[in-house]
Order: C-alpha cells, then sequence, then structure tokens
C-alpha cells in the first residue's frame, strides 16, 4: 500500500514542489508522510464540507490545488479547517503553483484548448505565450474560443488583428507589462463565471461595493487589453467539457486564493442554490438590472 510520501513523490516527478512560486505555500501541509494511503479525496479548496465528505468515503488524503495554510498561523483552533483535518486523522497535499507550471498543466491545457499553433512558457512565470501562423481578426478568434470552449464570450473591440496571446490561468495582473514586452495584445485569463459571482459576493460583503471582474478590461498603462473568455460558463461546465475530453481537471491559479475568502463564498453560492436554484441567474441578471430608484441615495 503506497504511502503518503510515495503520493507526493508522485506528483513532485511531473509537477515539481521546488518550482512553485516563492509567495505559494504547496506541498505537503498536514499530516505523516510515512502514513499509509486508504483512499484520495481530490478537491479545488478545502472546506468542512469537502473534510466531511473524505471521511465519509474512508479517504486519509486530500489532494487541492490551493493551498489550506497559506500565511503563518498562529492558533488551530476547532473551529479551523488545520484542527478538523488533524482530529480526523486526514493528510492533505496542495500542488498550486508547481502545477499551473508543469508540463500539461494548467496553461498547457488552456493553450492546447485554444489550438495555438504553437505554444511556449515563460521561463518563471505561470505565463505561457500562444501563437497562430497569421494574423487573425478579433471576432474570428473571439469565435473561435467561443467554439473550442463551448461557451460564451464577452469582448469590447474587434478592431485589432490577434496573432500572439499571454495565457494566464487565474490573475496575471503581474504579468501584463511581460505580455507588452513579449508582443501580445491580449492576455486571456481563465476566470470562469463562478469566479465572477464569487468576487461579486465578496466586494458587497467586505467592500461594500457593487462591483466584480470585468469580461474585458484595457490596460492603457500597458496598451494590452485583458480578457475573461469563459467568464460566461459556470465551473461545473467547465470540469464536464475537460471530462470529455480528457483534459487534466482545470484549475485557477489565484495567489490570494486563500486570504480573499472565495472559498467562503463559494459555499455561500452553494446555500443561496439551495434556497433558490435559480440563485446564480438572478444574481448575474442583477449586474445588468441596477434600479437606481430603489436604492438610497447620498444627500
Amino acid at each position: 500500500m503506497a504511502t503518503i510520501k510515495d503520493i507526493y513523490n508522485f506528483i513532485d516527478s511531473f509537477a515539481p514542489f521546488n518550482t512553485q512560486e516563492e509567495w505559494d505555500n504547496s506541498g505537503l501541509l498536514v499530516g505523516d508522510e510515512n502514513a499509509k494511503v486508504t483512499k484520495i479525496f481530490f478537491a479545488l479548496d478545502v472546506t468542512s464540507d469537502v473534510i466531511e465528505q473524505a471521511k465519509n468515503v474512508g479517504a486519509n488524503l486530500i489532494i487541492t490545488h490551493h493551498p489550506v495554510i497559506f500565511k503563518a498561523i498562529s492558533n488551530v483552533l476547532s473551529d479551523s479547517l488545520v484542527y478538523k483535518l488533524i482530529s480526523n486523522n486526514i493528510s492533505i497535499i496542495c500542488a498550486h503553483t508547481n502545477y499551473d507550471k508543469a508540463v500539461d498543466g494548467v496553461n498547457d491545457i488552456l493553450c492546447k484548448a485554444v489550438e495555438f499553433n504553437s505554444f511556449d512558457k515563460v521561463e518563471n512565470t505561470c505565463l505561457n505565450i500562444g501563437s497562430f501562423e497569421k494574423e487573425i481578426s478579433a471576432k474570428k478568434f473571439v469565435n473561435h474560443i467561443k467554439s473550442v470552449l463551448d461557451g460564451a464570450v464577452r469582448y469590447n473591440s474587434l478592431q485589432k488583428d490577434i496573432k500572439k496571446v499571454a495565457v494566464c490561468s487565474g490573475s496575471g495582473s503581474d504579468y501584463l507589462s511581460l505580455a507588452k514586452e513579449l508582443g501580445c495584445t491580449k492576455i486571456a485569463l481563465g476566470h470562469h463565471q463562478d469566479d465572477i459571482l464569487a468576487t461579486l459576493l465578496m466586494n458587497l460583503t467586505f467592500q461594500g461595493a457593487f462591483s466584480t471582474m470585468p469580461p474585458y478590461l484595457k490596460m492603457n498603462h500597458v496598451d494590452v487589453d485583458i480578457i475573461r473568455p469563459m467568464c460566461l460558463i459556470a465551473e461545473s461546465e467547465i470540469k464536464e467539457m475537460a471530462r470529455i475530453r480528457g483534459f487534466v481537471k482545470p484549475v485557477k491559479n489565484c495567489p490570494y486564493e486563500t486570504d480573499s475568502h472565495r472559498s467562503d463564498m463559494s459555499q455561500v453560492m452553494a446555500l443561496l442554490e439551495k434556497m433558490n436554484p435559480q440563485a446564480r441567474h438572478s444574481l448575474w441578471g442583477s449586474m445588468t438590472n441596477i434600479q437606481t430608484d430603489y436604492l438610497p441615495k447620498k444627500i
């Protein structure tokens, strides 16, 4: 029977943990590397529900993309995820930016899905540069993304032709200047509909602002446009598309995932959908149905 260490070494063989970003915290974060593995439970994030499900199926190892411990913690209390993992004798391995960078990792999956003629990894980053043999119109590129990703695409302008595209599965804001230096006019980020709605809920709850991540954002200071071509596609639909096409599970790359309460908002969204199965569509529609006459006004 394999040990936790065996599983860690297997992941390390194709997504070396020593390639993770400096701010990241991938690796074996909770548990005993010498423990025998009974079952493995896979998830994007560690939540209380994930721990409960893992326990119910008899799994003593959870593998996630986002780290359950991101910054130093000063205590481990009974309501914390780390406490629940330890008390249930469940180990946790997290493979975050090391998997984003890996061969056939997240960015490679996105590039293959978009069907560039070629793509290259940018050394020491979580960025790929996809290229077409000839320039194509922005309209053709938009329709192509819509076709291969089987979903809707948001854009603002169809004026520029496109040959190079910077591809990043997560935030990507740190790579805008680099994308420009490499000759890119667009940087495509992997945010899906769940990300947009989670950001809306976070901004409402913690910032008191009705805002979220826009499908298109023109960055005038670097002359590179940010696009989010999957923003109208639910995470569940992306997972199903990946399963059908034989892709490795698509995951996100956000350095602030753990600190931003995004996982908490996913649980809030699930609760809202229990109360109203159409809650997702209602929230999305609210962003284009703001009735200012029924809102408080500054005096």
